[in-house]
Order: structure tokens, then C-alpha cells, then sequence
């Protein structure tokens, strides 16, 4: 499951937390790490059987996640794969 979130929601979120709030900073690496990622196809190369990836608190809002005898399948309608 990828968050690849807007920086902007993802700032202002960590911004919102009491409770082990991270430095901008490290969050903007995060998520350059994240975008370059996903631009060169490295998670596709790995060899992933599913690939999720969310791009807007609607589709993590969406995101359920239901674990059947020992294995997790993905149920999100709209969530983009």
C-alpha cells in the first residue's frame, strides 16, 4: 500500500498530531523518496502481486483491508491499483 498523499495534506496533518510530530523536513525526504519511487517503476519491478496506491484521504478513508484465512485481500472501492 503506497500513501502517495499531496505534501501539502501530509504537512498539515503532521502538523495537527500532539503526539510524535516529525520535522517538515524529514517528511518532504519521505515523500521525495516515495515520488522517485514510484516514477522509476522500482515497486512494479520488485515483484509485488498488488500494488495499491492512495492518492487522497478519500481513498485512505475508503481503504479496508480484511485478513481471510491467512491471507489479506484488498477491498477499496475507488482505490486505484
Amino acid at each position: 500500500i503506497i500513501l502517495d498523499l499531496d505534501p501539502t495534506t501530509v504537512l498539515a496533518q503532521n502538523a495537527t498530531r500532539t503526539a510524535r510530530v516529525v520535522d517538515p523536513a524529514v517528511i518532504q525526504r519521505h515523500l521525495e523518496a516515495v515520488r522517485q519511487t514510484i516514477d522509476a517503476g522500482q515497486l512494479t519491478a520488485e515483484g509485488f502481486d498488488h500494488v495499491v496506491q492512495l492518492r487522497s484521504t478519500q481513498d485512505v478513508a475508503n481503504l479496508k483491508v480484511e485478513r481471510r484465512d491467512g491471507q489479506s485481500r484488498r477491498v477499496a472501492p475507488g482505490a486505484n491499483r
